[in-house]
């Protein structure tokens, strides 16, 4: 017996590769369950990552207060700075390093955490090189990109590098999987007033 699970909606766009046809063909021969409730992300985010690619309300589990967090950044360097003071406060809260994972919306070769060693004295870790799930590595600060964790979650996810001037059908799918990692604190550092920046503070109102 198998269970297949199959995310068809947004999700899919990121990778852009979904074939419809088989979808349909394989859904003639199966039992489907569609599930219809969201056990992951607080209400709050969760509605706000629907309403930026435009679904419905998701009936949530979770409860927690938890809007998207938004931190202005100037540059590489002020990112940098912020990143250090914002994981230096959530450690010092008690949070462990384990339950924080950093996403950036750049590529590996783009992106200025290849060239990071650490930040808030703990090590980074890039997720797609290394065996992050490793003993041995629990101590470490994670990293990945965007389309490299879908499917995977953690209680806090912290975005960088998203200054995108406009959002189109992709970067909408990716920023929603971004925030739909996170089980307790989204937080993104990028500049102010650009499309993720004006997206994420959009409570629908």
């Amino acid at each position: 017996k198998f269970v297949i699970a199959i995310d068809s909606g947004i999700q899919s766009g990121v990778y852009k590769n979904l074939d419809h046809n088989f979808l349909e063909e394989l859904k003639q021969n199966i039992n489907v369950i569609p599930f219809k409730r969201n056990f992951r992300n607080p209400r709050v985010l969760a509605r706000r990552a629907c309403s930026i690619v435009s679904l419905p309300k998701p009936v949530t589990a979770r409860m927690l207060p938890s809007p998207p967090v938004v931190v202005s950044t100037i540059d590489e360097a002020d990112l940098l700075n912020n990143l250090n003071i914002h994981l230096k406060q959530l450690l010092d809260k008690g949070v462990d390093v384990s339950d924080i994972t950093i996403l950036t919306f750049k590529n590996r070769k783009n992106t200025i955490l290849r060239y990071q060693k650490s930040i808030a004295g703990k090590h980074l870790l890039d997720m797609k090189i290394n065996s992050a799930w490793l003993e041995s590595k629990q101590s470490y600060l994670k990293w990945s990109t965007i389309p490299s964790f879908k499917g995977l979650e953690n209680e806090y996810i912290i975005m960088i590098e998203a200054d995108l001037e406009e959002l189109d059908d992709w970067s909408s799918s990716v920023l929603y999987v971004a925030m739909t990692r996170a089980k307790t604190e989204f937080i993104y550092f990028g500049k102010k007033d650009l499309s993720v920046w004006r997206a994420l503070l959009n409570d629908g109102s």
